[in-house]
């Protein structure tokens, strides 16, 4: 069964970049663009999600808020908060961040991230 990941970006261009580099990992990616989103699936549907990756930098709720509400529902999701700013990176830790990644990121620090969180995912 493939491992199913919640994607926040509030930019479309990183949001399907992101995903595609996701999809090739083999995870089902559920991709929102507004954070406020992801609560009401989680609160509504409450599918079982094994990663969350999300932006810092995003209006309405930035991604240390969202991974501290996640955090609420779902206490094992494993997270990745990325950002512009290293500056966020101590936000992002207190609110329960697995892995923090600074933009701009090549795709073979995003796979070892994962990789790290998930170590058995096929090669």
């Amino acid at each position: 069964m493939k491992k199913k990941v919640i994607l926040v970006d509030d930019d479309e261009q990183v949001l399907k970049l992101t995903a595609t580099f996701l999809k090739m990992l083999g995870f089902e990616v559920f991709k929102f663009s507004n954070p406020l989103n992801v609560i009401d699936f989680i609160e509504t549907i409450n599918p079982k999600i094994d990663l969350l990756v999300t932006d810092f930098d995003m209006p309405w709720v930035n991604g240390g808020e969202l991974i501290g509400k996640m955090r609420e529902k779902k206490p094992n999701i494993k997270t990745i908060c990325i950002s512009g700013s290293s500056l966020n990176k101590e936000f992002c830790d207190a609110s329960g961040c697995d892995i923090f990644l600074s933009k701009p990121f090549e795709w073979k620090e995003f796979n070892q991230a994962v990789r790290r969180l998930f170590p058995s995912l096929p090669k």
